[in-house]
């Protein structure tokens, strides 16, 4: 059950150049200092499989299992551009940092909720069902 979907946009402090555009092409992050997340998840592995394929080259300076960590580093650090998740980058806008989408790749991060057909107890229905509903869905009821 899909728990939550979210557009995947560049993260950029508001004095590196690119910061005051509304799209950023994947050609334009050619030799561009970059953090992105681990191979922990899918959206990274995607980014860069694309990169390749559009001859495009973003100098991967570090790789991370925490979205967070992207944020503190591009809040520090003019000159790097993280890769983030639109949803997690508009929550943060107290600290000026600017959430760009891509002007010619468009990608999600999505996740599920898996649960076995025929196993269930009243904990797993209810971690289910927090699950969802804090992430905002209305699809509790399925659980």
């Amino acid at each position: 059950q899909r728990v939550f979907s979210s557009r995947m946009c560049l993260l950029l402090h508001p004095r590196h150049p690119l910061a005051e555009r509304t799209a950023i092409r994947l050609k334009e992050l050619d030799g561009v200092p970059m953090i992105i997340p681990d191979e922990s998840f899918k959206p990274p592995a995607v980014f860069l499989r694309v990169c390749e394929e559009r001859d495009a080259a973003p100098d991967i300076r570090l790789r991370t299992a925490e979205i967070y960590t992207i944020h503190r580093l591009v809040r520090t650090q003019p000159e790097i551009v993280g890769l983030t998740v639109e949803s997690v980058a508009n929550a943060g806008s107290d600290d000026n940092l600017r959430a760009i989408p891509f002007a010619d790749l468009n990608f999600s991060w999505t996740v599920y909720l898996i649960r076995r057909k025929n196993r269930t107890s009243p904990l797993l229905d209810a971690f289910g069902c927090a699950v969802l509903d804090s992430a905002g869905t209305q699809a509790a009821k399925a659980v």
